[in-house]
């Protein structure tokens, strides 16, 4: 499989969403392996979704502060045997996560582990998976670094970039984990040119336009899922709210949507909000799902327009309405964002 016509944004999904999926015609989607209970047969048919699918190796579910190289070895062994029998058109390698925190060394370890593990799977699962190598890294000093030790992998047609969730939770609150990503999202855009750009995790409704805006030209997101988990809606620019204040989530007032927000609610055109009273969001977790993943990929496909006419300008307008001048939490970063693309 090549890089062509796979631009664009991946939400997570599990099993029951599906359905959700092809009900919005969403175009590609993400799925990890541990979600997948027989991991036997081709995953487009025991999915019944024949768009694109990207598989993620899932090492960040089973994550741990120590992997043994015996640990790792036999988890690639497993993924060699997954990948081959399931056919995703995506698949990532097994990139081993550091985080900002890690010490030098362990970055290094994992970043060795990493680029040893693609090209050991590389020679193993079938041509027509695209095998995604992945990476860290924290700052343009280590992008550098980074891309010199790519170099044994020779020319990259795609290229994941690992790392990045835990600053983008922590970002609204700490504005400066967030301009980290947009600052390495730019780096890697400048020290790989012609390479696909995938960011794990940076797909949601509100960083995805941050993102594509710095080069980057895919992201997948989950956050929609664990904010319906949680009671929460999301609006066009707006971080997670709840209907209505509810003693069964047990949240402060300020997390409740205002009277302007339930007026944008009030228009909102998704198969949940078009069919049934906005208060079963409050109540209703698959209400709350549809509703969430329709936002990401309504927001996701405008991004995208933007992109393929390559109108930075527009894209620019796009995110200072969505983010510098909406109450989106994140007006510091989007503004960073901005001024990096010289606006």
């Amino acid at each position: 499989m090549t890089v062509k016509n796979i631009a664009g944004c991946y939400p997570v999904v599990f099993p029951d969403v599906i359905q959700m999926c092809k009900k919005l015609n969403v175009p590609r989607i993400m799925t990890t392996v541990s979600c997948i209970r027989d991991k036997e047969g081709d995953i487009h048919s025991s999915l019944g979704f024949r768009r694109t699918i990207f598989m993620d190796c899932g090492i960040f579910q089973h994550y741990k502060d120590r992997l043994t190289s015996e640990e790792i070895q036999n988890y690639r062994e497993k993924l060699v045997t997954w990948y081959s029998c399931l056919k995703p058109d995506l698949a990532s390698a097994l990139d081993i996560p550091s985080l900002l925190w890690h010490d030098l060394s362990t970055k290094k370890e994992r970043m060795t582990w990493s680029i040893e593990n693609y090209l050991y799977m590389k020679k193993r699962v079938p041509n027509k998976v695209l095998l995604v190598p992945g990476v860290c890294a924290f700052s343009q000093k280590s992008v550098d670094i980074t891309s010199r030790h790519m170099a044994r992998i020779g020319e990259l047609s795609i290229l994941g970039i690992g790392g990045c969730v835990p600053l983008i939770k922590l970002s609204a609150v700490k504005p400066e984990f967030g301009k980290i990503v947009v600052k390495l999202v730019h780096a890697f855009r400048s020290y790989f040119p012609g390479t696909h750009l995938h960011v794990y995790g940076a797909g949601s409704h509100r960083w995805y336009m941050l993102v594509r805006f710095l080069g980057a030209d895919s992201a997948d997101c989950s956050s929609y899922i664990q904010m319906a988990t949680k009671g929460h809606i999301i609006l066009p620019g707006i971080g997670a709210r709840h209907i209505a204040p509810s003693k069964l989530y047990k949240k402060a007032d300020h997390e409740v949507l205002k009277n302007p927000e339930m007026k944008i609610l009030g228009k909102c055109s998704c198969p949940s909000c078009k069919h049934s009273d906005i208060m079963a969001l409050a109540y209703d977790k698959s209400h709350r799902l549809m509703h969430n993943l329709f936002v990401t990929a309504s927001e996701a496909k405008l991004v995208d327009e933007f992109c393929e006419r390559n109108d930075d300008y527009a894209m620019a307008h796009f995110i200072k309405g969505r983010l510098v001048d909406n109450n989106s939490h994140l007006k510091n970063v989007a503004e960073e964002a901005l001024k990096i693309k010289g606006f």
